[in-house]
């Protein structure tokens, strides 16, 4: 495995987050195990990926803050 997503620069879904939360998902999955990432999965496959979908599969909220406010959310990814 390479030392990162392929998508990793171009990926919308880190808006979701604060810092903290934009970490962690850069190290886990962008970083880390990103073939298991649900949006790279079906990015890979020819399929419309959701704006808001997470690599956790899970739906992100998109607030005015422009982070994912959802703390259960956060608790899937750490």
């Amino acid at each position: 495995m390479s030392a990162k997503c392929e998508f990793s620069d171009q990926c919308p879904i880190l808006i979701l987050f604060g810092e903290i939360g934009k970490y962690v998902m850069t190290r886990r999955y962008c970083y880390g195990d990103y073939e298991s990432c649900s949006r790279r999965q079906l990015h890979m496959a020819g399929k419309p990926v959701p704006e808001n979908l997470l690599p956790t599969a899970d739906i992100g909220q998109i607030t005015s803050a422009g982070r994912d406010e959802n703390a259960a959310l956060y608790q899937t990814i750490i």
